[in-house]
């Protein structure tokens, strides 16, 4: 599973590009896409008080930019989660685990 080092790592500027439940609606799964070419999978087991607030202006498309992400890990080990972006509104949640995994999506850049 990932800690809070890994989670560190930086959440500006990437577009989530999906949103899935797994197990029954039990785990929550994000889906990234990095301006590196690094696609972000970012699976939160056990996920509760999940609120989804994203909103778009007329004729606004594409996926939505993170402004800033973070993440805190209590002493009993349970994630809480915040995406916030910016005037497009915000993601949070609780989990019991995470985990983060990070592939090269092959594209190349213009």
């Amino acid at each position: 599973m990932s800690t809070q080092q890994e989670m560190n790592t930086n959440w500006c500027d990437i577009e989530l590009t999906e949103i899935a439940w797994l197990n029954d609606g039990r785990d929550l799964i994000l889906r990234w896409q990095c301006p590196n070419n690094v696609l972000r999978t970012l699976t939160c087991f056990w996920a509760s008080a999940v609120k989804i607030d994203l909103i778009s202006a007329d004729n606004e498309l594409g996926y939505p930019f993170t402004w800033d992400a973070h993440f805190r890990q209590s002493s009993t080990g349970e994630w809480e989660l915040l995406f916030d972006f910016a005037s497009r509104g915000d993601i949070s949640l609780q989990c019991n685990e995470l985990l983060l995994e990070e592939t090269n999506s092959g594209q190349e850049e213009d």
